[in-house]
């Protein structure tokens, strides 16, 4: 527990958010009937599941931290979406896979993982820092034991 103490920042999780979105391939918004007023109808609460094309993740992400986001669509769609307010809806945003209409359904902290959710990670980087303790210690005695000396060549 001391080391997870003096670790916490590392094994903390991310913030992340659950979404809402509907989706429209690269190529298609525009060519979508109604596409152009769409914002305007999501915000009037018409059910976002009517609209778009599937997405193979579904049109609900849940809890998904910004490097997530990127991986799956793109680090400029990730930054934009996690600054969006919560429950409204935004767009279009595009990412790698096309035009998105999002809405942030719920936002979630940082957070720390239980000592025993996180006991086998623990105990195994722990064991790893003794090890490279162990190692950095054995070629400091060891460098401490050679003295390195440099000839210039004396022509």
């Amino acid at each position: 527990q001391e080391y997870l103490r003096s670790h916490a920042s590392v094994y903390q999780t991310p913030p992340a958010v659950t979404l809402s979105h509907v989706f429209y391939p690269a190529g298609d918004r525009l060519e979508r009937p109604g596409a152009p007023h769409l914002l305007t109808e999501l915000r009037a609460g018409k059910n976002f599941r009517q609209f778009g094309e599937p997405f193979w993740l579904g049109s609900v992400l849940e809890g998904y931290a910004e490097p997530q986001l990127a991986q799956v669509l793109g680090a400029e769609f990730a930054q934009k979406v996690i600054g969006l307010p919560l429950l409204e809806w935004s767009g279009p945003i595009d990412s790698h896979r096309g035009v998105h209409f999002v809405r942030i359904d719920e936002r979630v902290p940082r957070a720390m993982p239980t000592f025993s959710e996180l006991r086998s990670t623990l105990r195994s980087d722990w064991l790893a820092s003794k090890r490279e303790e162990r190692l950095a210690a054995k070629v400091n005695e060891l460098r401490d034991r050679y003295r390195v000396q440099i000839e210039t060549d004396r022509r």
